[in-house]
This record gives C-alpha cells, structure tokens and sequence, in this order.
C-alpha cells in the first residue's frame, strides 16, 4: 500500500489493536538542559543551609532523565531527582557561605515528540525562581537530610 490516506480498522489494526498514532513519531527529539543553582534555607531558621539547581525542560518537551554536578569543595549531593514531571533537582549540603551556588548544576533531559528541543543544550539565563509546589517539595525530601 502506498497510499498517504488513513483507512480505518485496516486489517493491521485489527491485530494488535495499535495505529501509527499509537507510536513515537520520527521526527521526535532529545536534548539538555542546564542550570545552576541558588541557596536555599530548607529548614526555615532564617540562613541558608543548602544548595539546589532545577534545570526544567522547555514547553512542549517532556522531562525524560537528568543529573548534575557539584564543583564545590565543601558539599556532597543529597537529591539527585525529578521534582516534578518536567524538571530535575540537584541540592547539595555545601557551606553555602563559603561555596558559590553556580557550582551546583542540574542537568535536564528533554524529549520533544514533534521535533528539536525549543532551546536544548543551552544553560538557562540564570537560576529560575522556585514556585511555592517546587519549594515545598524540596523541604519535604530535603528534612531528612538535615534532621
């Protein structure tokens, strides 16, 4: 069959029950995503205590892995995750009055179905702000580590 029309409930479909807009598409593509990192104060007593780097993917794409850095000399890595279902978080215990946070970096793998990553393979601008959901899912992960 070369024919660019879609027949419906061809005998194929009918086999395992899948059409082509049940596969990936082609022209799909993947890219990354960096970011560096802020201090944050995770246990809320007024100074900072911790490192964090959230890289997000760009509109349109899907988060599909991630990780990340930490050049400081001071800190080790404690999260190492997704945070949600389109960026990735890295948070380091660094002294974060001796470090400087752009030495935490948070990487993002994204996936476009339709095409190139709006932007992939760029270091954001500069470290996103944190929404109040982003936030509170750090503290959460982040107060096993500190307490």
């Amino acid at each position: 069959m070369n024919s660019g029309t879609k027949v419906g409930n061809l005998n194929a479909d009918r086999v395992d029950g899948l059409n082509s807009t049940s596969f990936a598409l082609t022209s799909g593509q993947t890219n990354s995503v960096r970011s560096s990192g802020v201090a944050l104060d995770l246990d809320d007593n007024g100074t900072a205590d911790t490192i964090a780097a959230i890289a997000a993917c760009p509109s349109g794409s899907r988060l599909t892995g991630g990780g990340g850095d930490d050049y400081t000399a001071s800190g080790t890595i404690f999260m190492n995750s997704p945070l949600d279902k389109s960026s990735w978080v890295v948070v380091s215990d660094a002294d974060v009055s001796a470090e400087n946070p752009s030495d935490v970096v948070a990487y993002a793998v994204c996936y476009n179905p339709r095409g190139a990553v709006s932007g992939g393979n760029f270091r954001q601008a500069g470290p996103a702000p944190l929404t109040d959901a982003q936030m509170k899912l750090i503290k959460e992960r982040g107060a096993k580590k500190l307490h």
